[in-house]
């Protein structure tokens, strides 16, 4: 019975976090109502309040799961693996795994990285790629290129290139999502691996 009642409990949690999404597409959080998620998923108030306290509690749920998620795929991913296999023709595992995920859940980060989603939501999501790929690639750099001004001195200049290279890159994402996921996450995991390689290049024979 308590397997059953944990599966009930993850499918109706799940069926009102779609619904916020599709609501959200169309009319923004702020259009977003509980009438309008109780009408649409044809459950009852009393049900989505013994989940959620208010239709931002929902959000910020949603929000905490896929970045939960995406944090997994990050983890897993070191640039310098990633430019091995990209030498040797291959496609590099981690980084196929985290465009999975993002097709995965097309719909929801589309949906809050775009005009009508959460501005913070953008923010929290660059903020976690910076923290993990870029830090490893700057890092990376910086071993290899002695002379470069990325150094334990240049701490601001650090900072502004992370923020430059996670808006450059990230926008490469953004417009995946924007053009629903066309390519596969196979082709993305080549393109963004040698967008990253081609700067990276650059900077230690700079």
């Amino acid at each position: 019975m308590g397997k059953i009642h944990e599966q009930m409990t993850l499918q109706t949690k799940q069926k009102l976090q779609d619904a916020c999404i599709d609501l959200m597409a169309k009319r923004g959080i702020h259009g977003v109502s509980i009438q309008a998620l109780t009408s649409v998923t044809g459950l009852n108030r009393g049900t989505f309040y013994l989940h959620y306290t208010d239709k931002f509690d929902l959000l910020s749920q949603i929000q905490e799961r896929l970045l939960d998620g995406l944090q997994n795929c990050l983890n897993k991913i070191e640039p310098l693996d990633g430019f091995m296999y990209i030498k040797n023709g291959d496609p590099y595992p981690a980084i196929i795994q985290m465009f999975t995920y993002f097709g995965q859940e097309t719909n929801a980060f589309k949906v809050l990285l775009g005009p009508k989603g959460d501005p913070s939501f953008s923010k929290e999501v660059k903020t976690l790629y910076k923290k993990t790929i870029l830090t490893k690639l700057l890092k990376e750099i910086a071993k290899q290129n002695t002379n470069h001004f990325f150094n334990s001195k240049e701490n601001q200049l650090n900072n502004y290139f992370l923020s430059f290279m996670t808006s450059a890159i990230f926008g490469v994402i953004e417009e995946w999502l924007a053009n629903d996921a066309k390519e596969s996450p196979e082709e993305m995991g080549k393109i963004h691996l040698s967008i990253i390689q081609m700067i990276r290049s650059q900077l230690i024979r700079s």
